[in-house]
């Protein structure tokens, strides 16, 4: 659980019998926080909901006072919640989200889409690739085995200018 949502159900145990009586005046809330809460701009972020369920039961009385925009998260969302006392039913938007895909973590690094229509191309005439290109693609591959796909990761990677992996720190992975 990361320090946000300990702060939350820190909040909630110590005080706050409900979500509502910790967001109001904002006074709990920004205790929680180093950044400026204002009504009607702000976006509060509820990660690993799953650990505190009255939060997603009060989204829908926090979303009627209007004072801030909510986002939910938890890795564990659909597993966790099915027992739910009650949904949250209009104010709710599910969107399952998932690591980048090897694809997109090419267009991530600037691939130009007619490179990936060559490869494309290549894979389903089933004809060789340029060995130029093969290679930068490999580079790529073995640099998204040891960055990953989620979002953060692989903008830190661009940002940060990370070079890539050595040949020698390869790994083989040709007999798996």
């Amino acid at each position: 659980m990361e320090n946000g949502a300990k702060s939350a159900k820190n909040m909630l145990e110590n005080g706050a019998k409900t979500v509502k009586n910790m967001l109001e005046n904002g006074a709990r809330l920004s205790v929680a926080t180093d950044h400026e809460l204002v009504k009607g701009k702000t976006i509060i972020f509820f990660d690993e909901v799953q650990e505190f369920k009255d939060i997603v039961t009060a989204v829908k009385f926090l979303v009627e006072d209007g004072s801030f925009k909510y986002v939910m998260s938890g890795s564990l969302l659909g597993v966790e919640l099915r027992d739910l006392r009650s949904a949250p039913v209009g104010y709710l938007s599910i969107l399952k989200m998932f690591p980048m895909n090897f694809k997109e973590f090419l267009i991530a690094l600037k691939i130009k889409q007619s490179t990936l229509d060559y490869l494309r191309d290549c894979y389903e005439q089933k004809k060789e690739v340029d060995s130029f290109i093969h290679e930068k693609i490999i580079d790529a591959f073995y640099t998204y085995l040891v960055v990953g796909g989620m979002p953060r990761a692989v903008q830190t990677y661009i940002d940060e200018k990370a070079t890539p992996i050595p040949q020698r720190a390869r790994i083989d992975l040709s007999g798996i």
